[in-house]
């Protein structure tokens, strides 16, 4: 089976999500994004390449909504389990995979988005704040 680029699911993800932000009904961004995952889970793609691709372009979709990052980043967080399950990848690594898709578009934020997402991260997720921190320095360099 051919591997999907990435980028495809990161397009179709912002997409999907900025479809919904639309919605009159109001934004279900979380939904959106786990079925993104398991649209993608099921094309064959590499599972971690996958969800970072999607909860990239997820957070885009967000930003040029002018939508709040930090909340919609707990939420995607809080719904780990289900991505796991989704995306066919343990819970730690789902973690991580979404940690390194948030941070991917903190480049197009200013310091003040970064450092209240770090602060809500690692509030909740005790520890996961230095590791979100690591991918944002990772995401910031050409």
């Amino acid at each position: 089976m051919a591997e999907t680029p990435s980028t495809d699911f990161e397009k179709q993800a912002r997409e999907a999500v900025t479809a919904g932000l639309a919605n009159a009904a109001g934004p279900a961004t979380v939904q959106i994004t786990c079925q993104c995952i398991s649209r993608a889970a099921q094309s064959g793609a590499d599972p971690k390449k996958a969800v970072v691709a999607v909860v990239k372009g997820s957070m885009g979709a967000l930003i040029l909504a002018n939508k709040d990052l930090p909340d919609t980043a707990i939420k995607l967080l809080d719904s780990l389990a289900t991505m796991s399950l989704f995306s066919r990848v343990g819970p730690e690594e789902v973690m991580s995979a979404v940690l390194e898709g948030i941070a991917a578009v903190t480049p197009m934020t200013n310091r003040q988005v970064r450092d209240s997402l770090y602060a809500k991260i690692d509030e909740r997720f005790m520890g996961a704040g230095q590791v979100f921190d690591d991918f944002c320095e990772k995401a910031k360099k050409p």
